[in-house]
């Protein structure tokens, strides 16, 4: 997935700060611009506090761009539902690409969708057929990284200037994401009693309204 798109979702008091580090960050490997007559030197520690905050609020962006939004998939940019029609009246809906914290959700998504299918059909019962759920593991790598602090001094008529590069190994993390499958059959009401159990697209759809509105 696209983890830019995220960017756009992040506070502004997140963006001043993205744009404060940008600006120490550029002090920091290009220390000859600063007036020699100015030392000014970079803790390595307060260099490590910087990029973990950084790469923090990039964290916190990307998760807020892959959490599952109630709506049609966006491939590559946000994750959401597939729908296939299987048969005249029969459907699958798929929904998913999600992080752990959302699995307990996609289910209500899948009713949700069912329920505005069946609705729209004019209809109000549907039956679920089969209900299945998919998790599989995906490994990120972020790429090595070097970090340099330098220092400028000058003693009368001469200027010296050190510097120090710290490297970081690239890492490789896994994380799991899942696949919500729903298939449904919308029943007509002569359909109705041909089943044991069926759904309420009304019902569902009062029940879950609040939160599917909270989720767009």
């Amino acid at each position: 997935m696209n983890r830019l798109i995220g960017l756009s979702k992040i506070s502004q008091d997140q963006r001043d700060t993205l744009r404060w580090i940008s600006q120490r960050a550029h002090a920091q490997h290009f220390p000859a611009t600063r007036p020699a007559s100015v030392p000014e030197a970079y803790p390595e520690n307060t260099m490590h506090a910087l990029t973990r905050l950084l790469l923090l609020l990039l964290a916190a962006a990307s998760l807020g761009a892959c959490a599952v939004r109630y709506g049609p998939r966006i491939p590559g940019i946000q994750p959401g539902y597939v729908e296939q029609r299987l048969g005249e009246t029969t459907h699958q809906i798929k929904i998913g690409e999600a992080w752990p914290k959302d699995w307990p959700d996609l289910e209500k998504f899948a009713m949700y969708r069912a329920a505005e299918m069946t609705k729209q059909q004019g209809q109000r019962y549907f039956a679920v057929l089969e209900a299945t759920t998919q998790v599989g593991n995906y490994e990120i790598t972020s790429p090595a990284a070097a970090t340099t602090q330098g220092t400028a001094n000058r003693i009368g008529n001469t200027t010296f200037i050190s510097a120090t590069t710290t490297t970081t190994t690239a890492r490789t993390s896994t994380i799991s994401g899942g696949w919500y499958t729903l298939e449904y059959k919308i029943l007509t009401p002569e359909e109705i009693k041909l089943y044991a159990k069926v759904v309420d697209s009304e019902q569902v759809m009062k029940d879950l309204r609040y939160f599917i509105e909270s989720r767009r």
